[in-house]
């Protein structure tokens, strides 16, 4: 080969490869979606506080057992401030808990599966009854009840585990004021057709609690509840209910059904309509 041409072809194929590995890094990026940098919380007990009439007292429990209840939050919360100050990666393994100290470590055992896993309490909540504890997305993904969306759990504090966190946390100072912007909601054009799905009403006043909802989105405004509630109307009929605890919270409920399983085949379609994380909730 003539050397003049082999120096020609070296830097034009050198310069083809760049561009083509920008090209694979740049699709890379745009399907990589990087969690929040991590930052450590404040360590915080708090005083009681009351919930839809309901007083929850933290406190330390070092012999905290409890069988109930578990959920799942994620990307409506992700980026946001927890209860003690950090920042939420529902991609990281962590809890929010109505009353253990944050930050507590606890294990959660999946009673429906056996699967086990050691978690840390950053937050607060769940509020629905018969609930005890709510899960990131990612740990309601390794105790296998994601898709489910609640599981029934056994939670057990970690009493020495939790010690050295908390001695961690007291470490470090109190992060800075962050003002929270308001919630919102953004519509997309509705798909024309989701396919045959079941429909259900509300109970009669007076009809029995104790049934299963799918909530679609609870929003301090007022007006994206009713717009979640007018996307919900070709799938049955929904009820905006307000939460009693002076909150201002409105949630955005489908149902009853008669049991889960048929909450759980109308669950991927109320999260099209809606464009939220809708989620199965009992009452």
């Amino acid at each position: 080969m003539d050397p003049a041409r082999l120096r020609i072809s070296v830097p034009v194929v050198a310069a083809a490869l760049a561009v083509a590995a920008c090209g694979s890094s740049e699709r890379k990026k745009a399907e990589i979606v990087p969690p929040p940098p991590p930052q450590e919380g404040t360590y915080k007990v708090g005083e009681p506080y009351d919930i839809d009439g309901i007083t929850y007292r933290p406190a330390v429990d070092e012999e905290y057992d409890e069988i109930g209840i578990a959920s799942w939050y994620g990307p409506k919360f992700h980026g946001k401030r927890t209860g003690n100050g950090e920042i939420f990666d529902m991609n990281a393994v962590s809890a929010a808990h109505q009353t253990l100290p944050m930050p507590s470590m606890v294990r959660v055992v999946n009673l429906e599966n056996g699967r086990s896993l050691a978690v840390r309490i950053n937050d607060r909540g769940p509020f629905v009854r018969g609930r005890i504890i709510d899960m990131s997305r990612r740990g309601a993904q390794l105790l296998g009840f994601r898709y489910k969306g609640t599981a029934e759990v056994r939670v057990r504090i970690m009493p020495e585990e939790s010690r050295r966190v908390a001695e961690i946390a007291r470490r470090t100072p109190p992060p800075a004021a962050v003002a929270m912007p308001a919630d919102g909601v953004v519509f997309e054009p509705l798909p024309q057709s989701i396919g045959p799905v079941e429909t259900a009403s509300l109970p009669a006043p007076g009809a029995p609690a104790g049934r299963v909802y799918i909530q679609a989105g609870a929003f301090l405004n007022p007006e994206n509840a009713d717009k979640v509630k007018e996307a919900l109307a070709p799938l049955g009929h929904a009820v905006t209910a307000r939460r009693g605890d002076g909150s201002l919270l409105y949630r955005v409920l489908l149902g009853p059904f008669a049991d889960i399983a048929r909450a759980r085949s109308l669950l991927a379609a109320v999260s099209a309509r809606s464009r939220t994380d809708a989620k199965i909730v009992s009452d």
